[in-house]
């Protein structure tokens, strides 16, 4: 008997014990379970939030957009305006011009398109954004385009004294771009070069051929960019500054429209600079195969 109520005692203890360890599981379940279903609801929460900032940042873009857009139009109906009256006027039309104002209306003039040049990339810069932009691709031949790009940038580059050694790319060479935008790309890298480059400095085209891609360099010996900033000047409204205390023409949007339009077309535009030796830019765009 002694035995039988000493195994029945320690089955019963073994019982409650058991029971206790499945009440605190049961209680840990219960806890883990709550944890969950909070967890659950602040990840939606969060979801949801997102979302919300997702679609107000979208709304926020497209009225930007929107606001660009009508300002560029209302700002270059007057600006075409006035190179129209300037124009009229330098001609004469409305009577005898004086050298001297023939030099002041041809400062308006540049003014003018200066502005004019600002207003443009800020629309084109909108419309990639609200990527209401086409491409017209087709086999385009690099050699031409190079030197289309080279006869319009010659005056600025002898009148500031640099040499433009354009080592030119094979006639055979094409890619498959929309010419127009291709243009717009190179031109904006040369102008960009002639503008940084201190008198007497060399600025130097060349293309190559890789696997399937044509690479056009234009390469300069301007003051160089900090490694720091190469990443930075392909950013909308960034100045390409080469010398961060120069204040320098435009809105900073060439480079930053540029890599866009070269993305668009299948491509892409990359940077090396070092400070007192130069910088290298490289539009890289597919190769029109047969």
């Amino acid at each position: 008997d002694a035995r039988r109520l000493a195994a029945e005692g320690a089955a019963r203890r073994a019982a409650e014990t058991r029971e206790q360890e499945l009440q605190g599981l049961a209680d840990q379940l219960r806890q883990q379970k709550q944890e969950l279903e909070t967890s659950t609801l602040d990840a939606e929460d969060a979801r949801r939030q997102a979302n919300e900032s997702l679609a107000r940042a979208d709304e926020a873009n497209r009225a930007k957009s929107q606001f660009l857009a009508a300002m560029s139009h209302e700002l270059r109906t007057p600006l075409n305006a006035i190179g129209g009256y300037t124009d009229l006027l330098a001609m004469g039309l409305s009577g005898p011009v004086t050298p001297q104002q023939q030099e002041q209306l041809a400062r308006i003039r540049r003014s003018q398109e200066h502005l004019l040049g600002i207003i443009n990339d800020i629309l084109n810069f909108s419309r990639l954004e609200a990527g209401r932009l086409s491409y017209n691709i087709m086999p385009v031949g690099v050699q031409d385009v190079v030197e289309s790009v080279t006869h319009m940038i010659v005056p600025q580059a002898k009148a500031k004294g640099l040499q433009l050694d354009d080592r030119g790319c094979r006639v055979e060479t094409r890619v498959l771009a929309d010419r127009a935008k291709m243009e717009q790309i190179v031109l904006n890298l040369v102008s960009n070069a002639v503008k940084f480059t201190p008198a007497g400095g060399k600025i130097t085209l060349s293309c190559v051929v890789k696997r399937g891609k044509v690479v056009i360099t234009v390469l300069d010996t301007g003051s160089g960019i900090p490694a720091d900033k190469l990443d930075a000047i392909f950013e909308p409204f960034v100045q390409v500054g080469r010398t961060l205390t120069t204040a320098r023409d435009g809105a900073g949007l060439g480079l930053a429209i540029s890599r866009e339009l070269a993305r668009g077309m299948g491509g892409d535009i990359t940077a090396d600079s070092r400070i007192g030796v130069g910088s290298e830019f490289k539009l890289v765009l597919p190769e029109n195969q047969p």
